[in-house]
């Protein structure tokens, strides 16, 4: 007869198999992709830090992800590139960065670019499998195992995730430190201690040092602790009670003060205990940077027009951000990169269009985010979640779930991906999946608890549905294998439908050169003109090419198309969101023309001839 014991240590084994198929199918599929858009300059930048104890590089981006990516390189790997040119050029000018990484990463003489980035990549999976067994510890807590295993089967199967959780990008980091946080205040929630205290100052620093947008981290916990200080029930530290409102306001007070010390301190242990940027001690030019974002806020809100003046530059009423920036610098109250970092959103490469649903605007509107969900989820997700929505809706109707009862946890569990999403959709932001990363944890939780509820309700026939979604699933990600980054749904085409629906990393982040270099290899005669949309030089992965409309910024000079050949154009110009004014007139007719071939869904192929 089957014990609890062995229930439990089955199913303790079922989430461990499962975090492995995930780090196996994610690493398998990062191995066969080229860099992305941003990985060159992460990986370049995390080797500088940990290497040269030099900050200067991307300081846009908190540096835990890029430290963590960087910690068994060799120190000779990059060596070369700190004497160049562009390494001291980006100091007065941020944009030389990606001038550097692009050399730094594929023209170095002691490594390959590949190889240098391919052993960034593999202590990023660590993020993605805590994250895997944070989702399946927290489920497991509060629904039991059977809920465990159904909130780890979503993520362990999602697309998204496993194409973003062997990358060195900071998105699949940043949802396991928003977990984090949430389960840690939680946890703290339900009895204070000096342990546990610390861990959520860990977590909030984890998530401000993973990305910027993890500040948001420190108001969420004050309105997480300010609501369970409002709870009408004690609140237990140590082995007291805190019952009155009074003292448990108090509490949340100097938990609060101790989180940000120690999340203050921890900031500062990650840049070195150093307030300069870069070794030598050279100042940043933040007077400088402030005007750059000036500038750039004066364009968006006024596409098209002429450039700012001085005047507008000076006169521009900066945000709160930019001002603590500033005192920051000031009063040495954090370090010079982190303040640096604070001045303006990454991305001086990125697109300045957007595309959705075949139209090219300047700026995202709000639908962009949850559009990205229902087009790149697969269908067995959606249908589960949906399914789980129609089940807690009915079950809330008839009363069989007292919510008050359980408000602390309802609180944690829906209060931070709400306010995540609320800011995400205001902000603009245009990158879509890879962004809303924070939000999904929380529906695979409350989806596996809703499943093991009817599982218990309902029998045999609530365990068939879910093990037959479950299978679904499973099949949808293996078939789609490598080819993560690049995921649609079957209802929107697949990854050749998803080319007239969303751009950017939804679709094309530049991750298909390895194809291409095959593509080539197969067809040694033809020559080949590249139209590339990405950072990692194409050289550096053996393609040899002509750069067309000069459309590689870091690459060999322009090359018109003057013999007949192929070009291959990266997805995301092909949508129209570049500036390249010489292929205007020749993208119309690409997009009425069959391709020759379709690479990983992010490049095509096309036969071209000169033109007349």
């Amino acid at each position: 007869m089957t014990t609890k014991n062995d229930r439990s240590t089955a199913s303790l084994a079922a989430v461990i198999c499962l975090l492995a198929v995930f780090a196996i199918l994610s690493r398998s599929a990062a191995l066969t992709k080229s860099a992305t858009r941003d990985e060159t300059l992460h990986a370049a930048a995390g080797w500088s830090y940990v290497h040269t104890h030099d900050w200067r590089a991307n300081p846009e981006l908190p540096p835990l992800t890029k430290i963590w990516s960087a910690l068994h390189h060799d120190p000779l790997d990059l060596q070369a590139s700190t004497s160049s040119m562009a390494w001291r050029a980006m100091l007065a000018n941020p944009r030389w960065q990606w001038n550097w990484a692009a050399a730094a990463v594929f023209r170095s003489p002691y490594v390959t670019g590949d190889a240098f980035v391919q052993r960034a990549r593999l202590p990023m999976l660590a993020f993605g499998v805590a994250l895997g067994a944070l989702i399946a510890a927290w489920a497991w807590r509060i629904g039991g195992a059977t809920a465990a295993l159904c909130a780890l089967a979503l993520y362990s199967f999602s697309p998204g995730f496993l194409g973003h959780a062997s990358l060195v990008t900071s998105d699949v980091p940043l949802a396991f430190a928003w977990l984090s946080v949430a389960f840690t205040a939680w946890w703290l929630g339900e009895r204070i201690s000096l342990a546990r205290i610390a861990l959520l100052g860990t977590a909030v620093a984890c998530a401000t040092l993973v990305s910027f947008s993890g500040l948001l981290a420190i108001p969420l916990v004050a309105g997480l602790l300010t609501l369970r200080a409002a709870e009408n029930r004690p609140w237990l530290a140590g082995r007291t009670e805190l019952a009155r409102p009074a003292t448990r306001a108090a509490a949340a007070v100097v938990i609060l003060l101790q989180v940000l010390v120690l999340c203050w301190a921890l900031i500062w242990c990650a840049y070195g205990l150093r307030f300069s940027a870069t070794a030598d001690e050279t100042p940043l030019d933040l007077a400088a940077a402030t005007a750059q974002v000036a500038e750039q806020k004066l364009r968006d809100a006024a596409p098209g027009r002429d450039a700012p003046s001085s005047e507008e530059i000076a006169a521009y009423p900066h945000g709160a951000s930019v001002r603590f920036a500033l005192f920051s610098q000031g009063h040495g109250l954090l370090p010079e990169a982190w303040n640096r970092g604070l001045l303006a959103p990454e991305g001086s490469i990125a697109p300045n269009k957007v595309f959705l649903l075949g139209k090219v605007t300047q700026r995202a509107s709000w639908i962009h985010i949850p559009v990205a969900m229902l087009f790149k989820a697969p269908a067995a997700a959606i249908a589960a979640v949906l399914a789980a929505i129609a089940l807690a809706s009915l079950w809330l109707r008839r009363d069989e779930i007292d919510l008050a009862r359980h408000s602390w946890l309802t609180w944690c569990l829906a209060v931070p991906p709400t306010a995540y999403a609320v800011v995400l959709m205001a902000s603009g932001a245009s990158a879509g999946i890879r962004l809303a990363f924070p939000l999904l944890p929380f529906v695979m939780i409350a989806a596996g608890l809703v499943a093991a509820r009817a599982i218990r309700v309902h029998g045999h026939p609530a365990r068939r549905a879910a093990m037959i979604l479950a299978l679904i699933l499973a099949i949808e990600s293996l078939v789609a294998w490598p080819n993560y980054i690049a995921f649609f749904n079957v209802a929107a085409g697949g990854p050749r439908g998803g080319v007239r629906l969303l751009g950017e990393s939804n679709l094309d982040w530049g991750q298909d050169l390895k194809l291409l270099a095959s593509w080539q290899a197969a067809n040694p005669g033809e020559r080949l003109y590249l139209v590339y949309d990405g950072s990692a030089d194409p050289t550096g992965y053996g393609i040899r090419y002509v750069n067309a409309f000069g459309a590689y910024p870091f690459g060999p000079r322009r090359g018109p198309i003057d013999a007949p050949g192929v070009l291959a154009i990266s997805a995301t110009t092909l949508q129209g969101t570049r500036s390249l004014p010489e292929l205007e007139p020749i993208l119309a007719e690409l997009k009425r023309t069959e391709p020759l071939a379709v690479l990983g869904g992010s490049i095509y192929l096309y036969r071209v001839t000169p033109r007349g």
